[in-house]
């Protein structure tokens, strides 16, 4: 078998059954099947997706999170491909095809992409070119400024008319190896949810391999999809965010790297709290500060 899908599902019912619906009628021209791993979902996920036909439904009585999840399925897959996709996406185009087509083609690429937009054909952050570290936080709280003078327009979305190497794919499109990512030992379970597919690019391109943005393969994401926008909710996937990242910072770089990274994030969240001063960035800060003190 070509490519194995794998879709987990964590109280995303509809958006789920959309995208598996997208992956049938969009795909052609390979052979692949469909793998869905639940994260325990507690909306009807289960009554309906044991009874779906054509697809291997795996079960898990507890939420997982992104890596675990994903590796669960890995290991119910018959493909020579992993392709990990989002349950809030659908398919534009073959794209499976066409991310198939290259990266089985290119023999030192060990992961590919392709772009992201949204419902409204907005462009989504499909890949970033820099890992995180303190470059990337200066990046960032400098609007963008160092990687656009750096990368031009394609920094986070490829506009060119052909592949482009990156630092990392967004985990809501990745296709790898099957054989690499059982040798690189799959995603690392220390992260529940953020930056999993960051390190997981790091060490494939540790074993010298690519991981490539393939622009002609085209998926809707609909960004938030599997956390509801609450304003609580906002502010714990934001914890879980920096968290994640700084787990990230300091398996990579060292402790002395990830404090001096630290000591400049929260300087710059401090600036921005007194600048903008509103609730929300105020609220960002203290979020940082108290994580960065574990």
């Amino acid at each position: 078998m070509d490519v194995s899908v794998i879709i987990v599902n964590y109280n995303t019912f509809r958006m789920t059954a959309d995208c598996i619906e997208s992956v049938r009628q969009k795909t052609s021209g390979i052979s692949y099947e469909i793998i869905l791993v639940d994260n325990g979902s507690t909306d009807g996920s289960k009554d309906f997706f044991e009874q779906f036909e054509g697809i291997k439904y795996i079960y898990s009585d507890e939420n997982l999170g992104f890596g675990r999840a994903n590796n669960l399925g890995a290991k119910q897959a018959s493909g020579d491909y992993l392709f990990l996709l989002n349950s809030d996406t659908l398919l534009i185009n073959n794209a499976i095809k066409i991310l198939y087509d290259y990266i089985n083609t290119h023999q030192s690429v060990g992961v590919v992409g392709g772009n992201l937009v949204g419902l409204d054909s907005t462009e989504r952050i499909s890949f970033e070119r820099v890992f995180p570290g303190i470059y990337h936080t200066l990046n960032q709280y400098s609007k963008g400024v160092l990687n656009r003078l750096r990368f031009g327009k394609d920094v986070h979305y490829n506009h060119l008319v052909k592949p482009l190497k990156v630092a990392y794919i967004s985990g809501a499109d990745l296709m790898i190896r099957k054989s690499l990512f059982e040798n690189i030992g799959g995603f690392d379970p220390v992260f529940f949810m953020y930056y999993e597919e960051t390190e997981l690019c790091y060490r494939v391109q540790s074993n010298h391999c690519h991981v490539v943005s393939v622009p002609d393969a085209m998926i809707v994401h609909m960004e938030g999809g599997t956390v509801e926008k609450q304003t609580d909710l906002g502010l714990q996937k934001t914890a879980m965010s920096f968290r994640s990242r700084e787990l990230f910072i300091r398996l990579i770089h060292g402790k002395i790297y990830c404090y001096i990274d630290r000591l400049l994030m929260s300087l710059l969240l401090k600036l921005i709290s007194i600048v903008k001063r509103n609730r929300r960035d105020k609220e960002v800060y203290g979020i940082y500060t108290t994580i960065s003190k574990k």
